[in-house]
Parts: C-alpha cells; structure tokens; sequence
C-alpha cells in the first residue's frame, strides 16, 4: 500500500522543520520524501531509488489496482491485500 502522508521530517537525518527551523525540501522524482539538504538527499538516494515512482506511475497503479478490484472482485482474490498484490508489478513488489 502507498503511504498517504508525508512525515515531515528529513529522510536521511530526521530533522524536523519545527525544532532547526530548516526548510524541507521535496524528492524532485516523487514528491512524497523530504531532505533538509542536498547532501541528505545524496546520502539517502541509494535506499530511496528503489522506491522512488513518479505521481503519475503512482496513479497509473492504483487505477490498475481498482481496474483488477472492479474485474475480479475482492470475493475472488480472498482478501483486499491479494487484490491489492494483483495490481502491483512483479518488478515493485519485490522494492518493498
């Protein structure tokens, strides 16, 4: 499942914009990861590549996934997770 939030905290050194008074900045690629610094973000590139999808490839796969809910019914699959797994490549599942 995708997270539907954004922690407000720097990926790679976890400062918060409230304690240092530093201005996050956004994932260029994703939008949904936050670094304090460009070093950060250089640091933490290697663990958040893999993981790291576009909005829009982030919204073609939850249209899959209610396309396979809206096909195959979450009856067929057993529970909401498998349908869920249904929809995801085989090439991102193995990311999480």
């Amino acid at each position: 499942m995708l997270p539907t939030y954004v922690r407000m905290e720097c990926a790679k050194c976890g400062k918060e914009p409230f304690d240092t008074n530093v201005k996050l900045k956004k994932c260029g690629r994703c939008k949904a990861v936050l670094y304090c610094s460009v070093a950060c973000q250089r640091a933490h590139w290697k663990a958040h590549k893999p993981k790291c999808i576009t909005p829009s490839a982030r919204q073609a796969m939850v249209a899959r996934q209610a396309d396979a809910e809206r096909r195959f019914g979450l009856g067929m699959a057993g529970d909401p997770a498998e349908a869920e797994e249904a929809a995801i490549p085989e090439s991102w599942r193995r990311l999480s």
